[in-house]
């Protein structure tokens, strides 16, 4: 009986030794799980800060790709390239075998801001779309506005990669121009509610108009409405007065897709990165 109770004993101690060795474990991986947003330069308050990161961080893990914010107060790195591209690497970003992500880096002191991508996301972000974000967030970024900036970014990077996955990355085969994310579409909803009720409204007035006029009946001559013998034509000719010329565009021969092409480099670590920037 003292055996067993020394054996229960000893069962009891061990599974609370593994239970909260699992449990610093836990907290460990919690520690170390990779932050979205690193802003080093201190540009948004710490609240906005948790909730951009949040934002960043279940955006990446749904699609598969990493989507990252960088700031610096200053940087060693002689260009915003190459702090981009060596952040992302050696910070230990990137989805999936080909560590596929985004990074937006902004530098205070030399007022630098590039976008650096890897995997696919040098599909999902070509030239062309690395440019409508930019032309989008430099104002935002030159006046102050890092909130609004780093949201627009967030919101616009979801955007261009759903239309990756969908096989129509931004600029590509007719995808159309600018950016289709949530914030755009409440306008045009309340668009297309204000004109279905403007023509239910307006075709049930006709409507009863119409069924108040079932005296009149149509009449496809003006014959009746002319004086006889009060019209006398005297003179008659013709005179040109417009034509219609159509054109059509003549395809390449060579086809193939339009837009949609991305400019790539070598990191210091070797990898394949696409990427854009300019002052601010």
């Amino acid at each position: 009986m003292k055996q067993r109770r020394l054996l229960y004993g000893f069962s009891a101690l061990l599974l609370t030794i593994l239970f909260l060795t699992g449990g610093l474990f836990s907290l460990k991986a919690e520690a170390e799980e990779l932050m979205h947003l690193v802003d080093d330069a201190d540009l948004v308050a710490e609240q906005e800060e948790s909730r951009i990161n949040q934002t960043l961080a279940e955006l990446s893990e749904e699609h598969d790709m990493d989507v990252v914010i960088f700031t610096e107060e200053n940087g060693s790195i002689p260009s915003a390239m190459e702090a981009a591209d060596d952040f992302f690497d050696y910070s230990g970003y990137g989805k999936g075998p080909d560590y596929s992500g985004v990074l937006l880096y902004v530098n205070m002191e030399t007022r630098d801001v590039w976008i650096s991508t890897r995997g696919d996301g040098i599909t999902a972000f070509n030239d062309d779309g690395i440019d409508y974000i930019l032309d989008e967030i430099t104002p935002m970024l030159g006046s102050g506005d890092f909130v609004e900036a780093f949201d627009e970014y967030t919101e616009i990077c979801e955007d261009f990669i759903i239309r990756a996955e969908n096989g129509t990355p931004y600029g590509t085969n007719g995808s159309g121009e600018g950016y289709t994310g949530k914030n755009r579409f409440p306008a045009f909803r309340n668009l297309f509610i204000s004109l279905l009720i403007a023509i239910l409204v307006g075709g049930s007035y006709a409507w009863m108009l119409t069924r108040e006029m079932n005296s009149v009946a149509p009449n496809n001559s003006a014959g009746n409405y002319i004086v006889p013998g009060s019209m006398h034509v005297q003179n008659s000719g013709e005179m040109f007065l417009f034509r219609n010329v159509t054109k059509v565009k003549r395809q390449s021969e060579s086809g193939g897709s339009s837009g949609g092409h991305s400019s790539t480099h070598r990191s210091s670590s070797g990898a394949r990165h696409g990427g854009g920037g300019r002052k601010f």
